[in-house]
């Protein structure tokens, strides 16, 4: 029974809090409540998190929240048996968007091989969603699939949500070289998304912008990754000999071995001399 005398404690909570998620699906929390007792007696006290006993005997409430809403209550009770109660709505929630982290590279020889990169070459961190998720979203490069000095290729890039393809190749009257965009993004389980750019370099030669960090994995042929609707029916690489080619080579670009004009002169001349013995 309260002594008549007694002035009950009073306790207040701060108004609603909002606090960013820290550790996995959760955030650890510190929330004090301002106790005052006129009587200067002795007080416990008693913490509820949506209705459930968590801590006792403490003025500040140290524990971990899951994402979401939580009704936090506190009572104060001192040693005449006075009581006074107060609570709080603390939100625990998710606004930071993942972390990627994304090593570019650069392709040598131009020799037109294919490269792909998997999705899982892309590191990202997320400090809420440990399971955050990577897709390549989309892909340019500054020199056309077929330009002059580069061989005669398509689908120099190809963009799959879980893979991304890129061609060895340059132009070889470019000095600047080929780069090659890929757009990356990463979403956590909250809807937080992050961009980051893949940037994949072949140089115009091995001067002064060598090859140095080379990365990517080599594709085989038909490679699933790497297959475009206009790939499916042929093979990845071994492009058909090109005019541009010799071009390239003579600047410093790929080379190639033989032209088409002159593969498909020499049957001719064979055929002209044939049909003039033949008169």
């Amino acid at each position: 029974m309260a002594n008549v005398d007694n002035v009950p404690p009073t306790v207040t909570l701060a108004a609603s809090q909002v606090f960013e998620c820290n550790q996995p699906g959760a955030a650890a929390i510190s929330l004090p409540a301002n106790i005052i007792d006129s009587d200067g007696l002795q007080h416990t006290s008693q913490w509820r998190v949506d209705g459930q006993l968590v801590a006792v005997n403490v003025d500040v409430l140290a524990t971990e929240l899951t994402l979401g809403s939580h009704r936090v209550e506190v009572t104060v009770f001192d040693e005449n048996g006075g009581e006074a109660s107060a609570s709080t709505t603390v939100l625990v929630q998710d606004t930071t968007a993942p972390a990627l982290s994304i090593d570019s590279f650069c392709l040598w020889p131009p020799n037109h091989d294919v490269y792909v990169v998997d999705v899982e070459d892309i590191a990202v961190f997320d400090v809420c969603d440990p399971s955050a998720t990577v897709e390549f979203v989309s892909g340019s490069s500054n020199q056309p699939d077929n330009g002059l000095g580069d061989g005669n290729t398509d689908d120099d890039i190809v963009v799959h949500p879980g893979s991304v393809c890129v061609r060895s190749e340059r132009q070889g009257g470019v000095r600047d070289g080929r780069t090659y965009d890929v757009v990356v993004q990463a979403t956590d389980a909250n809807g937080n998304s992050a961009i980051g750019n893949l940037l994949v370099s072949v140089p115009h030669d091995q001067g002064s912008n060598r090859c140095d960090n080379r990365g990517g994995e080599i594709a085989g042929e038909l490679d699933p990754r790497c297959v475009t609707s206009s790939t499916s029916q042929g093979q990845i690489g071994d492009p058909e000999p090109y005019p541009d080619d010799r071009i390239g080579a003579q600047s410093g670009g790929c080379s190639s071995s033989s032209s088409p004009n002159l593969a498909l002169g020499l049957p001719l001349l064979a055929l002209l001399r044939r049909r003039r013995r033949d008169r």
